[in-house]
C-alpha cells in the first residue's frame, strides 16, 4: 500500500468534508491529488476553508511520507552498520581462537 492508496476517510478531515468528497466520488489520496482546486470547489459543501484544510492535510501527509522515507533510509544504514559490526566481531573471535591456538602450541 502506498501513500496514494490511503483512503480519504482515514485522513484528519472533518466528517462533513469527508462526506462531501465521498459523495463526489473521491475516495483516495491519489484521486484528491489529481483534482484541481476548481474541481474541489465545485463539490457541494466544499468552500475555500474546506479546500484549504484538504490541501493542508494532503501536504502534511506528503511531509510524513518524506520523513518516513528518511527514517527507512536511516534504518537501512543502521542495519548495515550492525552487519559490519557483527562481521568484525566474528573476525575478532576467529583471531582470538587462532592466537589461543598459537599460544597453546608454544607452551
Amino acid at each position: 500500500m502506498t501513500a496514494m492508496d490511503i483512503r480519504l476517510a482515514d485522513l484528519f478531515l472533518s466528517y462533513r468534508t469527508a462526506q462531501c468528497l465521498q459523495a463526489a466520488g473521491l475516495e483516495t489520496l491519489a484521486q484528491l491529488n489529481v483534482a484541481s482546486d476548481a474541481e474541489l470547489l465545485a463539490i457541494a459543501g466544499i468552500g475555500r476553508k474546506g479546500l484549504a484544510l484538504i490541501r493542508a492535510e494532503a501536504k502534511d501527509l506528503s511531509g510524513l511520507r518524506r520523513k518516513l522515507a528518511a527514517a527507512e533510509e536511516k534504518a537501512k544504514r543502521v542495519r548495515h552498520s550492525v552487519e559490519l559490526y557483527q562481521e568484525w566481531e566474528d573476525q575478532c573471535r576467529a583471531e582470538v581462537v587462532r592466537l589461543q591456538g598459537l599460544l597453546g602450541e608454544s607452551c
